[in-house]
C-alpha cells in the first residue's frame, strides 16, 4: 500500500488529514479515491486508513488500525556531514533516510565550498520535506531530525558513545581500528549513540583532524580510492551501520 506522512496534529479521533500537497499527489498522481486503503505514518507510528473524503482543503481518511511496532534500532546513527553544493546535498539526505541515519547535522569546516548563510532556514526546510518523502518511500516510521547548520568547533565536543571521523589522510586505520572501540562500548547497555563525521570535497585540515582526535573522535579510512564527499558518506554510513549491528548478535 502507499505511504504518507500525516503530522500528529492532523490526527482527530481516529480520522486523519493529509496536507495539501500530499493530498494533491495522492488524487492527481496515484490517482486514488475514496475506499481505497493507504498507510499513514506520524514520526513514531504506523496505521492502516482508508480514505474518506477528497476535500480541497485536503484528503480525509479513516484511520481502521495501527500496525504492530517494529523493533527500534539498538543504536542512534548521526551523521555529520560538512556542508556540499544543493542537488547533491539533497540527494544524500534522501539516501542517509534510506539508510536509517536518525538524526543528519550539515556542518560548516574550513574547505566548505558554501558556508552557513541567511538562506539555511530554506534549505532546511527543503532537507526536511526530502527526508519525509524518503522515509514514506523506504517504509521508516519515523523520520530522521534535520538539524540547523553548525560549525566544525561545536560538533567535534559533542558527545557520542562512538565518534569516527572520515578522514582521506588516514591510511592505517582501517574498520579494526574502529570494532575495538566499538566491542568496548557494546559492553554496555543499549542504546548507543553513533556520529559520523564526513568533510567536504576538500577534506578536512589536519588542525581540524587534530582537534576531533583531541575530544575522543577515531579517525576512519576507506582506502586509496577518492571518492566525492556524498559518495564517502553513503560509503561509510552502510559500512558502519551493517558491520556495527552484526556485532551485537
Amino acid at each position: 500500500m502507499r505511504r504518507f506522512y500525516v503530522s500528529p496534529d492532523d490526527i482527530k479521533e481516529d480520522v486523519a488529514r493529509l496536507d495539501p500537497s500530499q493530498s494533491r499527489h495522492l488524487v492527481r498522481v496515484l490517482r486514488l479515491r475514496p475506499g481505497d486503503e493507504v498507510v499513514l505514518f506520524d514520526g513514531e507510528s504506523e496505521f492502516v486508513a482508508r480514505i474518506a473524503e477528497i476535500k480541497s482543503k485536503g484528503v480525509l481518511l479513516d484511520i481502521l488500525r495501527k500496525i504492530d511496532a517494529t523493533p527500534d534500532s539498538p543504536f542512534e546513527f548521526r551523521l555529520a556531514q560538512a556542508l556540499i553544493k544543493g542537488p547533491r546535498m539533497d540527494w544524500l539526505i534522501e539516501k542517509a533516510t534510506e539508510l536509517g541515519v536518525k538524526r543528519i547535522t550539515p556542518v560548516s569546516t574550513g574547505r566548505c565550498v558554501i558556508q552557513k548563510n541567511a538562506e539555511s532556514g530554506a534549505k532546511v526546510s527543503r532537507w526536511r520535506k526530502i527526508a519525509q518523502s524518503a522515509a514514506a518511500q523506504s517504509g521508516r516510521k519515523d523520520i530522521p531530525e534535520i538539524e540547523s547548520p553548525r560549525s566544525f568547533e561545536e560538533i567535534i565536543r559533542e558527545q557520542a558513545d562512538l565518534k569516527v571521523v572520515l578522514w582521506e589522510g588516514e591510511q592505517k586505520s582501517g574498520t579494526d581500528i574502529v570494532l575495538r572501540e566499538w566491542d568496548r562500548i557494546k559492553a554496555r547497555k543499549p542504546p548507543y549513540s553513533i556520529t559520523l563525521m564526513v568533510g567536504p570535497e576538500g577534506g578536512f585540515t589536519s588542525e581540524e583532524v587534530k582537534s576531533a582526535v583531541a575530544m575522543g573522535w577515531v579517525t576512519w579510512g576507506l582506502g586509496d580510492m577518492t571518492l566525492r564527499s556524498e559518495t564517502a558518506s553513503i560509503v561509510g554510513m552502510a559500512i558502519l551501520i551493517h558491520t556495527l549491528a552484526g556485532r551485537l548478535r
